[in-house]
């Protein structure tokens, strides 16, 4: 099993998604070591936009665009990166 520091942070489908477009509008959950306002500046500094913090699992709800987010797998804080998508409940 690989640790959590060897494994990306981010799907290569992602990646390459954010790579193509770099201009377009993306909606993205960042995960964080420790508490996501204490890196919401950061975030902000990159040119992204914080929608929403969840404190409760370290992550940061964020709009901007995809070449902004390209910026954020080298930053130590970082554990990982996914689409903001909706959520259904099955019934």
């Amino acid at each position: 099993m690989a640790s959590a520091a060897s494994r990306p942070k981010l799907d290569r489908a992602l990646l390459e998604a954010l790579e193509s477009n770099p201009g377009a509008e993306v909606h993205l959950i960042v995960r964080t070591r420790g508490k996501a306002s204490h890196f919401a500046s950061r975030l902000a500094e990159k040119g992204l936009t914080v929608r929403h913090i969840y404190e409760f699992i370290n992550a940061a709800a964020v709009s901007g665009s995809a070449g902004a987010a390209l910026k954020l797998p080298s930053e130590d804080w970082v554990l990982s990166i996914e689409e903001d998508k909706p959520v259904r409940a099955l019934s």
